[in-house]
């Protein structure tokens, strides 16, 4: 049965960390994770895991079950759980450690674990990250796992009507779309070297389009306006916040890297920056112009907390520690703020719009892509794709002559 007295006992602590943490969580969500910790502790129901108790509230909600793992309280549930049992405080990014994280292959028929063990062992792991590798093995966990719920426990009996029934319901609506597919089918085909049964499920999926959501780029102006609240010394805001601007502005570096960049990776007498990026494991040598040498120098000679950390930039309260990825984006929320653009609710005011906006510019100027990708510390050159929407300059140039395509009028437009 769960064990609530840590829960019981120190819940408060959890609220108002959440309250005065340097991630300001808004009062709604505060509430909501009060009110949920209020249920967990006052319910007759015992459990033996948050897991338990989240299928019980899925139980207990009037909203369709199929949508179960979409709930809202899951995330409420998710911080209350890494707090209890990790004792982990919540800090604007995705939790550590998640509800139902526990692998599935121990469910597994050996028929299915084959195909998951095969793929542990020929995956190139130095292509891509050690995350990006057990999203896929989730997946196609999941997809087994639902074949073994059909009854299907060999993998030369899975057919068509299975396969689409795993991203199809009972009413024809789509349950699971394009970046399921693609790491299923991920895994599919690289076990196929030696589960030949494989290439003809991955056959077997679904052509799923690829959604991709307009990106509200940043403009010319915008960044201009950015700039100037940057190098401004009259605006009022923190070094911390300027050097992480500066970062964005001019590196494109990814938000986790700003917030785990170290001080011995920066070369002061070679003005460059040398990282080992989170994302990919691979190396990035960045040049240190004088504007980023100059904004880390003040914040750390005239802000930084005097500390043993390695990290260069730390939280304001507290021990000091490293501060976390999410205090990167509240630095372009103040940066926003001081410059007054971004104003409207919906507004994009993410740290990637910095990285977009650098490759974007790059690429209308017509430097070479391997540059670019270098330059942003890409792995694969086919990165770069989603930034070519963007490149107004070339697209322009592919655009067709209208000439070519004559217009014909009615006789009545033609007499007016």
């Amino acid at each position: 049965m769960l064990n609530l007295t840590n829960l019981k006992e120190g819940h408060q602590k959890l609220i108002n960390y959440m309250k005065e943490g340097d991630y300001p969580y808004s009062s709604s969500y505060i509430q909501s994770v009060e009110a949920e910790i209020k249920r967990i502790l006052n319910t007759d129901v015992k459990f033996d895991s948050y897991e338990d108790y989240y299928l019980y509230r899925v139980s207990k909600s009037k909203t369709n079950s199929t949508k179960r793992y979409r709930f809202p309280f899951k995330s409420h549930i998710t911080v209350i759980m890494n707090f209890d049992i990790h004792n982990e405080y919540p800090c604007g990014q995705i939790c550590k450690h998640q509800l139902f994280e526990d692998s599935q292959q121990s469910l597994l028929c050996e028929n299915f674990k084959e195909v998951i063990d095969v793929y542990q062992t020929l995956i190139n792991r130095y292509e891509k990250n050690e995350k990006t590798c057990q999203d896929e093995i989730r997946v196609a966990e999941h997809f087994f796992t639902k074949m073994q719920e059909l009854e299907i426990f060999d993998i030369s009996s899975i057919g068509e009507k299975h396969v689409i029934s795993y991203f199809m319901n009972e009413n024809k609506e789509m349950i699971r779309g394009y970046s399921c597919r693609w790491r299923l089918k991920r895994v599919l085909e690289t076990a196929a070297a030696e589960v030949a049964e494989c290439s003809r499920i991955a056959f077997l999926l679904p052509a799923l389009k690829k959604n991709r959501k307009n990106i509200q780029y940043l403009s010319d102006d915008e960044l201009n306006k950015i700039k100037k609240i940057i190098l401004d010394m009259n605006v009022n805001i923190s070094f911390r916040t300027r050097a992480i601007g500066t970062l964005l502005v001019y590196t494109g570096l990814r938000s986790v890297d700003i917030a785990n960049l170290k001080l011995e990776d920066i070369d002061w007498e070679n003005d460059t920056i040398k990282i080992i990026q989170s994302k990919t494991s691979n190396p990035l040598e960045l040049p240190m112009e004088a504007m980023i040498g100059n904004a880390l120098y003040s914040y750390i000679i005239n802000e930084r907390p005097k500390s043993e950390q390695p990290f260069v930039f730390l939280k304001n309260k507290r021990d000091y520690s490293a501060m976390g990825k999410s205090a990167v984006s509240v630095a372009v929320g103040k940066i926003m703020d001081a410059a007054n653009i971004r104003m409207n609710h919906n507004d994009r005011r993410g740290t990637h719009i910095f990285r977009h906006r650098l490759a974007s510019s790059m690429l209308e100027r017509s430097i070479p892509a391997p540059v670019i990708s270098a330059i942003l510390g890409h792995s694969s050159s086919h990165s770069l794709d989603t930034y070519v929407h963007t490149d107004f300059v070339h697209l322009k140039e592919c655009a067709l002559n209208v000439e070519m395509f004559p217009i014909y009028m009615d006789k009545e437009d033609d007499c007016s």
